[in-house]
């Protein structure tokens, strides 16, 4: 029953009350909320940011989180005073695009570019903005590359080229993996440190999400070197499996899919 038709049905009945009474005059009030279509993820990442700040259920760019870490040099929280004068290639999306106009009456635009921890003011200027201005457009996936400078303290970076963060569909599947790297004790301990140095210096090569665990073995026991928490992990490919096994021997090398619930940690 609409409404309306439940008012007029309560003064009818003598019910000073909607909810009032309902009981004793046999009256059931009833509400139907009403049907309305899904909204999309997006549109409630949206919603939250501009309601609370801060996104809830998720991050927008999460899903390609692995992609775009392995792509950029710095991200808006590594940037301090530090950082001034280098250059840095960044990635994220759009947030906002403001349009401004020199003294000249060229075209330029501040820009804000959100990454997976914060966010950062890009400046476009007029030689840079006429080449790319298609661009810059909001909720865009983009690469930045920049030299960091500080306003007022806080940095910025000046845009010295951008483009469309595209992301395969095979990187967006990728699994993490995790690769356990044998390496056999001689008899030589300067030759066994040595090969260990070796492999180390060869996986700064290749940074990635991978994980790596190098296990040096003399038959008795085993002992194994993993990276520090937080120091970067590894990138496996065909190429790195080869030159980790031309130092250390065919079969030294396994490359093993993490159990989902590891993997997103």
């Amino acid at each position: 029953m609409a409404l309306g038709q439940q008012l007029r049905k309560a003064r009818e009945v003598g019910q000073n009350s909607l909810f009032g009474g309902g009981a004793d005059q046999g009256l059931a009030v009833e509400f139907t909320l009403p049907e309305v279509p899904d909204h999309s993820q997006q549109q409630i990442l949206a919603w939250e940011k501009e309601l609370l700040n801060l996104y809830l259920s998720a991050h927008p760019l999460a899903h390609i989180a692995g992609a775009l870490k392995r792509r950029i040099t710095a991200s808006t929280v590594d940037l301090t005073e530090e950082w001034a004068g280098q250059t840095v290639t960044m990635g994220g999306r759009i947030a906002g695009v403001k349009p401004l106009r020199t003294k000249k009456g060229e075209a330029m635009a501040a820009v804000q570019l959100e990454d997976l921890l914060g966010t950062i003011e890009v400046m476009v200027f007029p030689r840079i903005y006429q080449l790319t201005s298609e661009r810059w457009r909001e909720d865009a996936h983009v690469l930045i590359t920049g030299t960091v400078k500080l306003r007022d303290e806080d940095p910025q970076l000046v845009c010295e080229s951008v483009e469309e963060l595209v992301v395969t569909e095979e990187e967006l599947n990728r699994r993490v993996l995790q690769m356990r790297i044998h390496v056999a004790r001689t008899n030589n301990e300067m030759v066994d440190k040595i090969h260990v140095q070796d492999v180390l210096t060869l996986l700064r090569k290749f940074p990635g999400e991978d994980h790596y665990d190098v296990v040096v073995r003399n038959g008795k026991w085993e002992a194994h070197l993993r990276p520090k928490r937080g120091e970067p992990g590894v990138q496996f490919s065909a190429q790195l499996q080869q030159r980790l096994e031309e130092l250390l021997g065919p079969g030294s090398v396994e490359a093993r899919p993490l159990a989902p619930a590891v993997a997103q940690r």
